[in-house]
C-alpha cells in the first residue's frame, strides 16, 4: 500500500486555504488541479508503496520516534509556483525556527532501511500543496496568484497523520492508519 507521514494543519488554516483557491481558481479557471480541502497537509515523509505486513512495524515506530517531538510554530507563508520557470505545483511555503524537525526524515529513513525501502532522500520542505499544473498556465497568471498573502501568518503543528493513500481519477482518497500527537510545549 503507498503510505505517507503528513503534519496536520489546523482546520482553521484549511479553511483559508480552501479560501485562497477559490480565490486563484477565479485567477486561473483552467489548468489547474486543485487539492481538496480535506487532502491538505504538510508531507513529513513519503514511503511509498509498503508491505502491509510493515505497518505494524512502522506505527510503533512512528509512535516512538514522534512521542519524542515537540508542537512546533510554523510561520510567513509564501504561495510559490514550483519549478518557477515552468510551474508543476502551487503550493504555500512555511517557515520554522525549529530545527529538530528537519531531522526527522532522516531517523525515517535510517529506519525504512533496516526495513529494505529506500525512501525519497529530499529535505523537508515545510509546505502545503494547493493545486497541481495539468496544462501550461499564463505567466500574468502566475503572477497574480503569487501576490495572494494568507491571512493565518502563523500556527502550531501538534499532530502527524500516517495515511495511506489510493489514487483515483477524481484525485487521491487517503485514510488515516495511526495518528501520532506531539508533545506539548511547556510554556512555563
Amino acid at each position: 500500500m503507498r503510505l505517507f507521514l503528513a503534519f496536520e494543519l489546523p482546520e482553521e488554516v484549511k479553511d483559508e486555504l480552501a479560501r485562497i483557491s477559490e480565490e486563484l481558481m477565479n485567477i486561473i479557471p483552467r489548468g489547474i488541479k486543485w487539492v481538496e480541502p480535506e487532502n491538505m497537509h504538510i508531507t513529513l515523509q513519503f514511503l511509498g508503496d509498503v508491505s502491509s505486513a510493515d505497518v505494524k512495524i512502522l506505527d510503533e515506530y512512528f509512535s516512538s520516534l514522534l512521542d519524542t517531538v515537540t508542537e512546533f510554530d510554523i510561520e510567513n507563508p509564501v504561495i510559490e509556483a514550483v519549478p518557477a520557470k515552468n510551474p508543476r505545483v502551487i503550493w504555500v511555503h512555511y517557515e520554522s525556527n525549529n530545527k529538530r524537525i528537519f531531522s526527522l526524515p532522516g531517523k525515517i529513513r535510517s529506519m525504512a532501511d533496516d526495513l529494505g525501502y529506500s525512501l525519497d532522500k529530499k529535505p523537508l520542505k515545510l509546505h502545503a500543496t494547493l493545486g497541481r499544473v495539468k496544462s501550461p498556465v499564463e505567466l500574468s497568471q502566475i503572477a497574480e496568484m503569487l501576490s495572494f498573502k494568507p491571512a493565518i501568518n502563523e500556527m502550531t503543528i501538534n499532530r502527524v497523520t500516517l495515511y495511506k493513500s489510493v489514487l483515483q481519477p477524481e484525485g487521491p482518497v487517503y485514510t488515516a492508519l495511526g495518528s501520532y500527537d506531539l508533545q506539548r510545549r511547556n510554556n512555563g
